[in-house]
């Protein structure tokens, strides 16, 4: 899944190092997004719920650097 998104970022003209990354980051916000939505008693859209892990990711790595 990750070599999957950095090859589109790479086709769009990304570097590839960063579209690596990207790839990196999107599975995990993806799996902890996935993970949220199949616990018990969810009743929250999955898109919804691995864009909110996406930004906690982003929040994350902004308080590192």
């Amino acid at each position: 899944m990750a070599a999957a998104m950095a090859h589109a970022l790479r086709e769009r003209g990304v570097e590839d190092a960063v579209a690596a990354m990207a790839g990196e980051v999107g599975v995990l916000a993806f799996r902890d997004g996935y993970d949220a939505w199949t616990a018990d008693g969810n009743t929250r859209d999955l898109n919804e719920l691995v864009s909110e892990a996406l930004q906690r990711v982003r929040s994350a790595a902004g308080k590192l650097g």
